[in-house]
């Protein structure tokens, strides 16, 4: 890998070539290294995406020259992306979901639920009428929360996780938004019900059935990718020491349902 100047389209398409030959994973945003390739490029240099895809120039940003700086420091962030694995939004601190862009850092898990396209169409045609409330439980940097809240704008929306961290993204990720999305929006510290479900619906949780819900999916974190193994640990297990428990998603679906009203 070289640190010669080049033009913003030549280097990325330098950077899907050498990513296409490391043995990496993508899915934290694209699915190739040439979108892979754009999104380091654009984001590490913090250029317009909108005007950036992986199968077509930059826009005037396209032909622009780097500078030196420029030059290594992005080729500093693929050599950690290539042998560290590291994934590209915890590089350049940006993950994109619903079109828009959400803060990262290292730990948290990125957005990539396939629900932002459920949210896009407002969850028809299953969706009967619009929702006055929303839960983004586990919500993480509260992107589905926020996607939540533009897609239904009569709703208030409670984002709710246990990671102080992830909450304090969720917070940046909130303002902005904008103030009229910010306005209806809660975030809460909460160890899945303990706080926030239960106190919305103005009833008391029973201990043993939070303590059942706990996520504790230890088995599915040791089947990462090398390159996965801690992202967003706390969304998908309760502590270290926990033990497998598979049945605790289905518990905590089948709370939901006996608590909250249609």
């Amino acid at each position: 890998m070289t640190t010669a100047n080049s033009e913003v389209d030549a280097l990325i398409d330098e950077f899907a070539a050498e990513l296409a030959g490391a043995d990496l994973v993508f899915g934290h945003g694209t699915n190739n290294a040439r979108d892979e390739a754009c999104r380091l490029v654009v984001d590490g240099l913090g250029l317009d995406p909108r005007a950036a895809s992986g199968r077509r120039p930059l826009a005037a940003n396209g032909r622009r020259p780097l500078a030196v700086s420029e030059r290594k420091r992005l080729d500093a962030l693929l050599a950690r992306r290539i042998d560290e694995r590291v994934p590209v939004p915890y590089l350049t601190g940006k993950a994109w979901l619903g079109g828009m862009a959400w803060d990262i850092l290292p730990g948290a898990m990125i957005p990539r639920s396939p629900i932002a396209e459920v949210l896009a169409s407002r969850v028809e045609p299953w969706l009967a009428a619009e929702p006055r409330r929303i839960l983004d439980l586990c919500c993480g940097v509260g992107a589905l929360g926020i996607l939540a809240a533009l897609a239904f704008p009569n709703a208030r929306v409670d984002l709710a996780d246990d990671d102080p961290a992830a909450l304090a993204l969720a917070r940046g990720n909130t303002r902005r938004a904008g103030d009229t999305v910010a306005r209806r929006i809660d975030v809460v510290q909460t160890d899945l019900f303990a706080r926030l479900l239960f106190r919305a619906l103005q009833c008391q949780p029973d201990g043993a059935e939070l303590r059942k819900c706990r996520i504790e999916c230890l088995g599915e974190v040791a089947r990462f990718p090398n390159q996965d193994a801690g992202i967003g640990k706390m969304g998908v297990q309760s502590g270290d020491n926990a033990p497998p428990n598979p049945q605790a998603v289905r518990a905590t679906v089948q709370t939901v349902a006996r608590l909250v009203s249609k």
